[in-house]
Parts: structure tokens; C-alpha cells; sequence
């Protein structure tokens, strides 16, 4: 069963990717896609890290939270965020190329996964001029080892999500919570952190309509 079956989306909205709709996937039309996808990965990343250390702010003000916990949040420093923003972006990456694979044939995913990532390694190395909040990684080799390490761990795992009534653990989106949880607080297990850096990234991935874009057509759910 297809990632796309798997959960309900609940009230549709309005396609991200409407003016793509009905267009042939020549090169220079998947080379636009990629160019936009990656900004628009980037800024999604940044949104859920957002999001996630929003929730977590909130969780840990709760009135009986264990003050070990409290501790932790409150000591996560502006590197783990940091950290984490590139977990995420890597994870949305590692997930359109999955999309990728499913719906293009191969020379024509391996022509959108590296302007994908051309594109997203052109944005990134221009640094907070931007005007986006993240620390550039060193030098474009140290990015892409990072990456490339990140999506041979994720290419491991078979499932993104579970089946109904099976576990989360052994799929990316639990190994994605494992490491969000790790950057974090040194902790890969806290399911305090795990849990909600799922639904967060989850939600995202969903929102992104990936076999709309690359299709050029509604995709059945």
C-alpha cells in the first residue's frame, strides 16, 4: 500500500502546484519544478523547526512536566536548532526523492533530484544574506556528505509510516523522530520530542502534494 493511501488528508485544499496542471514533463519543465521545490523545502523546514520548538516550549510548560524535561527544552541550544532545520530539510529531501522514483521514469528522476539539489545546495550556500535563519554548513562537500549520509540511513527503511494497528518503529518517519530527539537533547528516544516531530513532518509531507506536482494531474486518494 502506497504512502498516499495510508492516511486521510481530511478537507482538500487548493493545489500548491495548480499551474503545472495538464503540462508535459519535458527537461526544462522539471528543472523549473525542482528550482521551486527546493525554496519552497527550505522554507518548509524552517517552518516546521519553528513549529516544533513552538510545541515543545509549550509541552514543557505544562504544569506537570517532569522538571528533568523542562531542563532539557529550555537548554537546547541555537546549534541543536540549527541541527535539527537540517534533519528536516534532509528528510523532505530524502522524501521527494521516494515521490520521485514512484511517478518519473529514471532519466527523468535522476534529472529532477539533481537540480533538486543543485538548486537547494545554491540557495543554502548563500548563507543568512538570504534573510533565512539558518547556519551554512562550511563548505558545499560538508553539506552534501551530511545529506548523502542522512539518505543512505532513510533508503534503509522500507516503510514511511506504518500499516494499521503495526508499530512506528522501523519506519523513516520513527527514525526521523529518533534523530530529531538525539540533536535535540542527546536523548534518541524521548517520545515527548519524538512524537511530535512526527506529526509535524507528517503533516508537512501531505501538505507538499509532490505526485501533483511531478504528475501534473490530480492524484487520486
Amino acid at each position: 500500500m502506497g504512502f498516499f493511501s495510508k492516511i486521510s488528508r481530511g478537507k482538500e485544499n487548493e493545489s500548491l502546484w495548480a499551474d503545472f496542471a495538464g503540462l508535459a514533463n519535458d527537461s526544462d519543465l522539471l528543472t523549473k519544478k525542482a528550482k521551486i521545490l527546493a525554496a519552497f523545502l527550505i522554507q518548509s523546514a524552517l517552518s516546521d523547526q519553528r513549529l516544533l520548538k513552538s510545541k515543545l516550549e509549550e509541552i514543557s510548560a505544562e504544569k506537570d512536566v517532569a522538571p528533568d524535561f523542562r531542563e532539557r527544552v529550555n537548554s537546547i541550544s541555537s546549534r541543536a536548532w540549527n541541527n535539527a532545520f537540517y534533519e528536516i530539510l534532509f528528510l523532505l529531501l530524502h522524501f521527494s526523492d521516494r515521490v520521485a522514483f514512484q511517478y518519473l521514469k529514471p532519466e527523468k528522476r535522476n534529472l529532477f533530484i539533481d537540480a533538486l539539489f543543485s538548486e537547494t545546495l545554491s540557495i543554502l550556500s548563500t548563507g543568512p544574506s538570504t534573510g533565512i535563519e539558518y547556519i551554512p554548513f562550511a563548505t558545499e562537500h560538508m553539506l552534501m556528505e551530511a545529506y548523502n549520509d542522512r539518505q543512505r540511513h532513510y533508503s534503509t527503511f522500507k516503510e514511511l509510516v506504518p500499516g494499521e494497528d503495526e508499530s512506528f518503529a522501523g519506519t523513516v518517519f520513527w527514525e526521523f523522530g529518533k534523530a530529531i530527539s538525539k540533536i535535540l537533547t542527546g536523548e534518541a528516544r524521548d517520545i515527548r520530542i519524538v512524537a511530535p516531530a512526527q506529526v509535524i513532518v507528517t503533516s508537512r509531507v501531505f501538505a507538499m502534494e509532490l505526485p501533483q506536482l511531478l504528475t501534473g494531474a490530480e492524484v487520486k486518494r
